[in-house]
């Protein structure tokens, strides 16, 4: 290689040196070689010892002018000597140098050296370095950012280079980009970079840096590498994950730990200044913890008493009072995140962190108490909201020991408890637990004594008490029950028609533990006509299990003997009787009626023996099973013993008789066959009768059932009725049913509910006024007009024969609720102008309550019952009455349950709303059809109107809860010429028309609940002859209009042509008839119009109204 260099030194020689020929210097090779750098080597030889040496090398790469330059020392005092230098620049790697060494002698005269000469050129190639990068982990990573790191290495010293970064969240493209500043002369080089984009706290996020080397020509970069992905999550926002105790718990220990916990490890800062965390009640600081320049309260430390933790504990230092509210302050920037230094922002509301320390145990309500006593034992029982241990003593009296007393087993004398002390691990909280008490010691323990029982409770973790919890029980009686009779043991002259009574002085059971009831009492009864012939009767026992009511089947022999047995049973506490009990009694000597010759009282012949004043008397229902035709009747003065009156038979007294009854008076009744007995009195006093010795039986047919009662005497109350469960009395103003007491006196003439499971019994004086009027009262909105009332007396009321004048304001009509198993729950209404439905007559009977109703736009009325409407009483549930009336009766009919209603004609009523009409009172059971008449939005159980005309339409309502089938049935057409013909229309099919006469009963389906009046119509069409038709065709026809539409009935109609015209000619309908029967035609026009039908030859015309 041609050396500039070389040739220049040698041109200086030749023209100032003297050379030394005997010198020379050599080039040796380089050693040393690295990817920057190399030793240069020469030796210089036959040096002058006396003077002094160096050596310059000049340096390039291959194909470059050799620029580089270093000088070695100086060396003197050999004659050989080598020159090892080290390159002074950087050099590339992989990369020819040549270098060449020059020798000079050292001068102290300017040029102040002598060039020698120099060594040939030599070479060398430095060593291959690979320029990379690597991405090194992420540093100072805080909630929202980090210092992203990466290491390039084999750099060119001569070349400048720069890292990209690309960052992004995991499941992410990484688009976020930083770039470094370049960097230059160096191999090896760091590229910490921040990310410049705000991250989202606690998040991982990738990151790769790539090296490019930076160059002055677009794209200005030339991509090298890149580094490996690596990955950092970001911090998390610094927060409390825990408080102990937790917000608002109220269950806190009096010597809490507070503790705080947070998601990361936290610092105390280096305070600056002090501050102070506050435990706090209300607005009063009870604890302060102090943190200043230099202290640190000794109760505010982190776990394990390290500097840095996830949790501080605060150490109050006085016990907490108890079931008090807490709450503690924490100021802002005491505490930092030892990760990403974020400072806590402290709690400072009251809300913030609180809590209420253990309350003393507290009893459940109704907590302690006692139960399952008996004979031998007790149950005490507790229940606490924390575990812990209840002592309890018991004690003969209320003077209440203090809980030292009770803890320590002692009464309130501090005295050892006599009876009984205790105590109970409490294992649950608010759960019960139990002790038994021991009572077997009779000698401790008296019998129905009460003795109290005081108890306390402590926690387990507080040893905190409850108040004392108080608590009684009484001791068993250890007697068997007692029993008594009525009539008592021994008694004589004892009414025939008397029921005997078994009372005991306590609930009772059988002896095996079995409960007794109506289907197994009468197995515990022995009934003997002396000396042993069983008697035939019914028993039931009450629901107190403590009466049983002994009722024989037929009346008893009369002055014979009878004895009643009723087996050993036991109390509710295992006390049972060592025997049976037993009781015998005589029943008087009476003359039994027969009525053979007649009803007179004093014709011997009436009787089976004969009636002497004061004799006692029986008068039955029949004779050897038939009815006795010629019941009683009193018109003179007469004195008895005892009477008695089996149900369905009547007694009358005249009003020019009375009768004066020694003894008892006992008038019989039954759910079945002839109903009540009866006395029909027509005098003002005429029945003259110790009240005591009065017994107006009433059956009951079930517990479960609802009856409607009024009472026949003076003074009737729940208590001497015996009726054992209650009674109500319906207040029209709120319309309600308040309950009345126990000895609340029942208002004669009105009408009371009542539920009970046992035959009623009025006691006291008779109900004998000549009349008993009975206010009412409307209330709109409430209810409405709708009174209760009921026969006071002891005979039916006709309602027929109580005058018009005695209904005042109200309609002639009255409607009784049915309690019959086979339509109980609706009502049946009776009308003087068209009869009852559901089976009701105009006779009222005894003891039956029923409701009256006062005319709309009335505010008062009343009703006036006198004797002259008694009747004799023959049935105690409703029966029906021979039909005297002109009437259609229709029923609406589901399976066995029957609604009955009526339109009838009579003429005293009025074609619009009168007295005559009887509205419908609905029934709150949802099985029935319940059907009506429907007028002027009014609904009529029984609708009166004045006469049938042609064309009468009386419209159809039903009431149904339920969607399904249901039929309606011709129950009777009542007096009613055959002239006219009964159609029942139904308007949802068109053309449906039953003639009622010829099918009694029209199946249909209701897809509808509530009230419907829109479906039915009932019609009256009668047939007119028309003449001058020959052959088949001389038959009935009838032409007629109702509201918008007209209706042609006849045989012979179908295809036949009719034809509607106004009344100036005008034709507006034509078309063929489609039934034998009755048509149809509807028009919107209204006013008059002109029919015609043809038929055959014939023409007949008709002229009609339509409004």
């Amino acid at each position: 290689m041609k050396n500039i260099y070389a040739l220049v030194g040698l041109l200086v020689l030749l023209s100032f040196s003297n050379v030394g020929w005997g010198q020379s210097i050599i080039t040796n090779a380089a050693t040393n070689i690295t990817a920057n750098g190399a030793t240069l080597n020469a030796t210089a030889s036959g040096l002058d010892v006396g003077k002094t040496y160096y050596v310059e090398y000049y340096y390039g790469p291959a194909g470059d002018l050799l620029q580089n330059n270093i000088k070695s020392d100086d060396v003197s005092g050999v004659t050989t000597a080598n020159f090892p230098l080290l390159t002074d620049v950087e050099l590339s790697s992989n990369t020819e140098y040549f270098f060449t060494a020059y020798l000079f002698e050292d001068t102290d005269t300017p040029p102040f050296y002598n060039y020698i000469g120099s060594g040939s050129e030599m070479s060398f190639t430095t060593e291959v370095v690979l320029t990379g990068i690597s991405t090194n982990a992420a540093t100072n990573i805080t909630i929202n950012g980090a210092t992203l790191n990466a290491t390039a290495s084999g750099l060119d010293v001569g070349k400048s280079y720069y890292v990209e970064y690309y960052y992004g969240p995991a499941g992410d493209l990484l688009q976020n980009y930083i770039k470094s500043n370049n960097i230059s002369g160096v191999t090896t080089a760091d590229f910490p970079l921040i990310t410049d984009a705000e991250l989202f706290s606690n998040t991982e996020y990738f990151f790769t840096a790539y090296l490019y080397e930076a160059i002055a020509t677009p794209p200005f970069g030339n991509y090298i590498g890149g580094g490996g992905e690596l990955s950092f999550i970001t911090a998390s926002p610094l927060s409390v994950t825990l408080y102990n105790p937790l917000q608002d718990d109220s269950n806190v220990t009096i010597n809490p730990l507070l503790q705080l916990t947070f998601n990361q490890d936290v610092e105390f800062i280096d305070p600056l200044a002090e501050y102070k965390i506050l435990l706090r009640q209300g607005g009063a600081t009870i604890d302060e913890f102090i943190v200043s320049p230099g202290f640190k309260d000794g109760n505010l430390v982190f776990d394990g008493n390290l500097m840095v933790s996830d949790r501080l504990n605060i150490t109050p230092y006085s016990t907490l009072a108890v079931g008090t509210e807490y709450h503690v302050i924490i100021p802002s920037g005491l505490v930092k995140s030892f990760v990403s230094e974020e400072t806590f922002t402290g709690i400072t509301s009251s809300t913030g962190w609180r809590f209420t320390t253990v309350a003393n145990p507290v009893w459940a309500n109704g907590y302690p108490l006692t139960r399952n006593v008996s004979p031998i034992s007790v149950e005490f029982v507790g229940q606490v909201d924390k575990i812990g241990t209840c002592y309890y003593v018991v004690t003969d009296n209320n003077t209440e020991p203090t809980i030292a007393q009770i803890k320590a087993g002692q009464d309130a004398t501090g005295s050892p408890a006599s009876y009984a002390s205790g105590s109970v691990a409490i294992e649950t909280a608010s759960a019960e637990f139990n002790d038994a008490i021991d009572v077997s010691d009779h000698e401790l323990y008296d019998a129905e004594t009460t003795y109290y029982v005081y108890a306390v409770t402590t926690d387990d973790v507080n040893s905190l008490d409850s108040e004392i919890g108080i608590t009684s029980f009484t001791t068993l009686e250890r007697i068997a029950p007692i029993t008594s009779f009525d009539p008592i043991d021994g008694a004589n002259d004892v009414s025939i028609l008397a029921k005997v009574v078994i009372t005991f002085d306590e609930p009772v059971r059988m002896t095996n533990g079995t409960i007794i009831d109506d289907t197994n009492v009468a197995s515990l009864i022995l009934f003997n006509l002396n000396p042993a012939n069983p008697v035939d009767f019914t028993a039931s026992i009450d629901d107190e299990k403590q009466v049983i009511t002994i009722t024989p089947n037929v009346p008893l022999n009369e002055n014979s003997g009878y004895d009643i047995t009723i087996l050993a049973v036991e109390d509710y506490f295992d006390n049972e009787q060592l025997s049976s009990s037993k009781a015998s009694f005589n029943t008087t000597n009476v003359v039994v009626w027969n009525g053979n010759q007649s009803s007179v009282w004093t014709v011997n012949q009436n009787w089976d023996g004969n009636f002497n004043p004061g004799s006692s008397v029986h008068i039955p229902y029949a004779d050897g099973g038939v009815p006795i035709t010629n019941m009683p009747i009193i018109s003179t003065d007469i004195t008895v013993g005892h009477i008695s009156i089996e149900s369905g038979a009547s007694l009358e007294i005249e009003n020019t008789g009375s009768l004066i009854i020694n003894e008892t008076l006992t008038m019989g009744s039954s759910t079945t066959g002839a109903g009540n007995a009866s006395i029909i009195d027509n005098g003002s006093t005429s029945i003259n009768v110790d009240p005591s010795k009065v017994s107006i039986q009433q059956a009951i047919m079930s517990s479960t059932r609802g009856y409607h009662l009024s009472s026949p005497v003076v003074g009737a109350t729940k208590s001497n009725m015996g009726v054992d469960n209650a009674i109500y009395v319906f207040d029209n103003p709120t319309d309600s049913w308040p309950k009345l007491g126990d000895n609340d006196v029942l208002s004669i003439g009105r009408g009371y509910g009542l539920y009970t499971s046992v035959d009623i019994e009025f006691k006291g004086a008779l109900n004998q006024s000549s009349s008993y009027s009975v206010p009412l009262t409307r209330t709109d909105g409430e209810g409405y007009g709708w009174n209760l009332v009921g026969n006071p007396y002891t005979a039916a009321i006709d309602w027929n024969q109580i005058a018009l004048g005695h209904k005042v304001n109200i309609n002639n009509a009255y409607w009784v609720f049915l309690n019959d198993p086979s339509n109980y729950g609706l009502y049946a209404t009776y009308s003087s102008g068209g009869g009852g439905t559901n089976g009701l007559d105009n006779l009222i009977p005894t003891h039956q309550a029923y409701y009256v109703k006062v005319n709309l736009g009335e505010t008062i009325g009343s009703l006036t019952m006198p004797k002259s409407a008694l009747s004799p009483n023959n049935k105690s549930i409703l029966k029906s009455a021979p039909v005297e009336f002109t009437r259609v009766k229709l029923a609406g009919v589901n399976g066995d349950y029957i609604d009955e209603t009526i339109l009838s004609f009579t003429e005293d009523a009025e074609d619009y709303i009168d007295m005559y009409d009887a509205e419908k009172r609905f029934t709150n059971y949802k099985n029935y059809l319940e059907l009506f008449f429907y007028e002027e939005s009014n609904s009529f159980a029984i609708d009166c109107k004045k006469s049938i005309y042609d064309g009468l339409i009386v419209p159809i309502g039903y009431k149904v809860s339920n969607t399904g089938a249901y039929s309606i049935r011709r129950q009777s057409i009542d007096n009613i010429l055959d002239d006219y013909e009964v159609y029942l229309e139904d308007k949802y099919l068109d053309g449906q028309f039953i003639n009622l006469r010829e099918q009694s009963e029209y199946n249909f389906e209701s897809d509808k609940i509530g009230k419907i009046v829109d479906r039915f119509a009932l019609h009256f069409s009668s047939v007119g002859v028309v003449t001058g038709i020959d052959g088949n065709e001389n038959k009935l026809i009838n032409i007629y209009a109702h509201d918008s539409s007209i209706y042609i009935n006849g045989d012979n109609l179908i295809k036949q042509l009719y034809e509607v015209y106004t009344i100036d000619g005008k034709r507006v309908k034509q078309g063929y008839l489609m039934n034998n029967g009755l048509n149809t035609i509807n028009l919107r026009e209204k006013g008059l119009f002109i029919v015609r039908v043809t038929i055959g030859s014939m023409l007949i015309t008709e002229k009609v109204l339509l409004r």
